[in-house]
């Protein structure tokens, strides 16, 4: 068997007890959801000011910043997943978990489905690079796709989550990769995610050795302060 990495040390380095750990994971997904709050921003104005739409009509929904931040913000969920789930060996302990194959493990054991939960890793893999790529270097989704959002004209902010509860966030056009994505819903669900890696974290689904490569990383990625030792 591989020998994992040590790092035993972390805890130390940023004078926390094994006890509070989760409180410092759970702010560094806060952090990773800031983006949230900012989408949330354009649902709340496509339902409490839906107006506002059918007098400007160059004004646009917010759709695809939207998608862009949802899939930002997926990232790092699934990073962290990864990370807690899997664990790093020593050969790899000082490069980032892939992003693709992060994805496709927070698809594959999340408990709602997104849309994916039938299809293999290999499947949810290209359905990363697919959009993901293709939206933050050629800024576009390749037809055949779309990112939908609804202009919710009866509805107030605060009952957008109970009147969209039924959708899924991604629905695929049959066979292929293209799909409909959801964005509303999806970004509603981040929320849900943090709060599924929080519970599992509460319920000692992972393994200690990993929580503490989790923290590591952080580290390494400047996520975490790390306090000097007061003289």
């Amino acid at each position: 068997m591989e020998k994992r990495f040590d790092a035993t040390n972390v805890f130390m380095k940023i004078k926390i007890v094994p006890n509070n750990y989760i409180e410092v994971i759970n702010d560094c997904l806060e952090n990773f959801l800031l983006m949230n709050k900012d989408i949330n921003t354009f649902l709340y104005l496509r339902s409490t000011h839906s107006e506002i739409f059918k007098v400007n009509k160059e004004m646009g929904g917010g759709n695809i910043l939207s998608f862009g931040g949802i899939l930002m913000m997926l990232n790092m969920l699934s990073k962290t997943f990864y990370i807690l789930k899997v664990g790093f060996t020593e050969k790899n302990t000082n490069t980032d978990p892939n992003e693709a194959i992060s994805f496709a493990k927070l698809v594959q054991n999340y408990p709602i489905d997104f849309g994916l939960k039938e299809k293999d890793e290999i499947f949810i893999k290209k359905f990363w690079g697919h959009y993901r790529d293709n939206l933050f270097h050629l800024n576009i989704i390749k037809k055949g796709g779309s990112a939908n959002t609804l202009i919710y004209e009866d509805s107030k902010f605060q009952d957008i989550e109970n009147i969209k509860i039924s959708y899924k966030p991604i629905y695929l056009n049959g066979n292929g990769i293209e799909a409909q994505i959801n964005v509303d819903q999806l970004n509603l669900e981040l929320p849900k995610i943090k709060k599924w890696i929080l519970s599992g974290l509460l319920e000692n689904r992972f393994k200690n050795e990993n929580i503490l490569q989790l923290l590591n990383w952080y580290l390494k990625k400047d996520i975490i302060k790390v306090y000097e030792p007061s003289n």
